[in-house]
């Protein structure tokens, strides 16, 4: 290279070095003859020398015939290209300057603008994205020119929401789209404005709809270039409802501290770290109760007063402060615990609390404390008497169990167990109609409509059933239950079923023989009558011509014979009094005889009269008191007085006058007659015997009689439901009682 070529390249290396750029020289022999210093880091060439081939390689085909025209040409003015270069394996982007120099040389002159190229083309894709997301967004926006605030452009949901059409919005400027009032603080709010390329909220807003419905509208905006222009996009969101109700809740926010105030529930609000940001007055008075006062203040951390309780050995602050750190970490969401606390007067108070997290502009969690004592007074009185009503239902002899509305078996007592030979772990649960055998029978299908009837109606049930699978009785009652289901009470019965079998059995035996022994009856009572009749003619006979013998030869008899003819006659008397006395007894099993009312004391008079002749001769002294009238059979009634008196008349001491007292006393239920002498009297030992049939105390010289006529009074008595008795002490007289009952209906 001759001297002065030699300054020039010198000042062009000069030149090229001081440059950013990459240049290469290739000689007319298409060899590098010089690679400038940051062609390494602009084109990643490492060699310290290339051919025409090498940097050609790097160059995308596309652009290689267009450069290889120019670089084979005589032309010297400089050519640019804009080209895309091989690195490593990407291609990107560079502008070629292609010179001539002296010699043939040919300078390559590589400018990086592949971040350029990338920026227009994210632009040109950024313009288009935001074209697209503009139009399709679902908030309304417009684009209006920031010197004549004249909308450019409006997108689908400006249109919709506002009602005006897209050439209706290009006509209009952003004053027209207020209401006439606002313009003047529009017009001062868009020049006082700072500018801001980002999002900027310009507050709220009224518009006018093209209805000219006035609604609020939160707007933001941000300055844009468009189709030249320096505009500004209007982003508006309706936030009429929302502020309503805002308005709304800010008018309520005194209610609502008020409705705080008087709830009974201590409620406090923390925030993340334990803080309490408020509290109620029902707090301020627990932590009182509690004596926790550092709980009460708003701005003290009641995780670290908690931590503090736990660490002194409070098991329920410990428990409460793991469940509300779980709250807080929003593992759990929520959290509840019942803690107890003991007045200085030994009593306790039960408390929830109750831990939930609030989401809201911000998280935090709402504490609530609530007295929950008498609840827990009520459980446990409920306890109490779930116990002792368990205890009842154990003690009892009868079986129990309960079935609810869905006649799962809710209890199962001990003997019902013992009963039914089922455990109750294995029936507490099960349905009652599966732990039946053969559910399916018309039997069980009856008993569970009569079951569903007891619920549907309300009203207890019993009957009896035989279990086949144990072959037993049981009496059961069934009683809907308050709470719905039913209460079965059942006992064994077996024992009663197969008495009554027996009774039954014995009951048509009875009656069977009760039939043969009427039968018999009326053929001894008419033997009786047919034979005290025939009976009675020989004695009748005997008697008249015993009379005629001693009246006939009574001066031929002697003293002797007039005696044997006295004992046969007085012999055949008594033996017809005796057949009479007999016929009277028999008569006394006819219960078909009519009742009826009568005054007793007519029926004493009666009797006095009959027997007045011995009444004048004993010279006796009988007092009546005051009788009823009562009812029954009054003839045999009669026969009852006439036996006692006639007996108190009879059994009599020599020269004592005979006193007699008949009195009556009255019972809800029976009369009471007494009839008492000053007679012999009788020994206790004799009280039983003297009424039976026949039973003669005394021989006939002494005292006459058959022995029939007290057995007659015990029968008619028992006949009427009454009893008779007496009671004496020899040598002091008698005193016989008997009482008649009184029928169902006297008052």
């Amino acid at each position: 290279m001759k001297k002065g070529q030699e300054i020039d390249y010198n000042l062009f290396k000069s030149l090229v070095e001081q440059s950013k750029d990459a240049t290469i020289v290739l000689s007319d022999k298409k060899k590098s003859i010089y690679i400038s210093p940051n062609s390494s880091k602009i084109l990643g060439l490492l060699k310290p020398a290339i051919s025409e081939t090498d940097l050609f390689r790097l160059i995308h085909p596309e652009n290689i015939p267009e450069i290889k025209k120019v670089y084979s040409g005589k032309s010297k003015k400089p050519k640019d290209f804009t080209i895309r270069v091989k690195q490593k394996d990407d291609y990107r982007w560079y502008n070629l300057t292609l010179s001539k120099l002296d010699n043939n040389n040919t300078a390559f002159t590589f400018k990086g603008i592949h971040k350029k190229i990338a920026a227009e083309e994210n632009l040109r894709e950024s313009e288009e994205k935001y074209k697209l997301l503009f139009d399709k967004s679902p908030i309304p926006k417009w684009i209006y020119n920031k010197k004549t605030y004249v909308i450019i452009d409006a997108n689908e949901s400006a249109i919709n929401h506002y009602g005006y059409t897209k050439d209706d919005f290009k006509n209009m400027t952003i004053k027209d789209i207020r209401p006439k009032e606002d313009v003047k603080k529009l017009l001062e709010f868009e020049k006082s404005r700072k500018q801001s390329k980002k999002l900027t909220n310009y507050g709220i807003w009224r518009h006018k709809k093209k209805n000219g419905e006035i609604i609020l509208v939160e707007v933001s905006g941000h300055p844009i270039k468009y189709n030249n222009q320096d505009c500004n996009v209007a982003v508006c969101i309706d936030v009429t409802e929302r502020e309503q109700n805002l308005q709304r809740i800010q008018e309520s926010e005194e209610f609502s501290k008020n409705i705080l105030s008087s709830l009974s529930s201590g409620i406090a609000v923390i925030d993340k770290k334990g803080i309490i940001l408020s509290t109620n007055d029902v707090w301020e008075n627990h932590s009182s109760i509690s004596k926790k006062k550092t709980n009460t203040s708003i701005g003290v951390n009641y995780l670290k007063s908690l931590q503090k309780s736990a660490e002194s050995g409070d098991i329920y602050s410990a428990k409460a402060l793991k469940g509300i750190k779980k709250v807080i970490s929003q593992k759990e969401d929520k959290f509840e615990m019942e803690y107890p606390i003991q007045l200085p007067n030994k009593n306790t108070l039960w408390f929830l609390l109750n831990v939930s997290h609030f989401k809201g502009k911000v998280s935090n969690t709402v504490i609530r404390h609530v007295n929950i004592t008498e609840k827990k007074l009520s459980e446990k009185a409920l306890q109490n008497a779930y116990n002792e009503k368990e205890y009842i239902l154990e003690s009892i002899s009868d079986g129990f169990f309960a079935v609810n509305e869905n006649w799962t078996i809710t209890y199962f007592n001990k003997e019902a167990e013992n009963l039914l030979t089922f455990p109750a772990a294995k029936v507490i649960g099960k349905n009652l109609w599966n732990i039946v055998e053969n559910p399916d029978t018309d039997e069980i299908k009856k008993m569970k409509t009569v079951f569903s009837t007891i619920i549907k109606n309300q009203r207890p049930y019993l009957f009896e059933y035989y279990y086949k699978r144990i072959e037993k009785w049981f009496e059961i009652k069934v009683s809907p239950s308050k709470i719905g289901g039913l209460s079965i009470y059942f006992r064994d019965i077996s024992y009663k079923k197969t008495t009554e079998q027996t009774l039954k059995k014995l009951y048509f035996e009875l009656e069977e023989r009760a039939n043969s022994l009427a039968a018999s009856n009326a053929e001894l009572e008419q033997f009786a009558y047919v034979a005290s009749h025939d009976l009675q003619e020989p004695l009748r006979m005997v008697t008249s011509f015993l009379g005629q013998i001693e009246e006939k030869y009574s001066n031929i008899l002697d003293e002797k014979g007039k005696k044997y003819i006295h004992f046969a006659v007085d012999g055949a008397q008594r033996m017809r009094q005796l057949i009479i006395d007999l016929l009277e007894y028999s008569r006394l099993n006819q219960s078909n005889i009519e009742k009826s009312f009568f005054n007793v004391d007519e029926l004493l008079n009666s009797i006095i009269q009959l027997n007045s002749i011995a009444i004048k001769q004993n010279k006796a002294k009988i007092t009546i008191g005051k009788m009823p009238k009562v009812y029954g059979v009054q003839n045999s009634i009669q026969s009852v007085f006439q036996n006692l008196i006639s007996n108190a008349l009879k059994y009599q001491k020599k020269n004592i006058k005979p006193i007699i007292k008949i009195k009556s006393t009255d019972s809800p239920t029976h009369w009471k007659f007494s009839i008492s002498d000053n007679g012999i009297g009788i020994d206790s030992r004799y009280f039983d015997r003297i009424f039976h049939i026949f039973q003669r105390l005394h021989n006939k010289e002494e005292y006459s009689g058959t022995g029939i006529g007290l057995a007659m009074c015990q029968k008619i008595i028992t006949a009427h439901k009454g009893k008779i008795w007496l009671e004496s002490l020899p040598g002091k007289g008698s005193t016989f009682y008997f009482t008649l009952k009184k029928p169902e209906n006297n008052k």
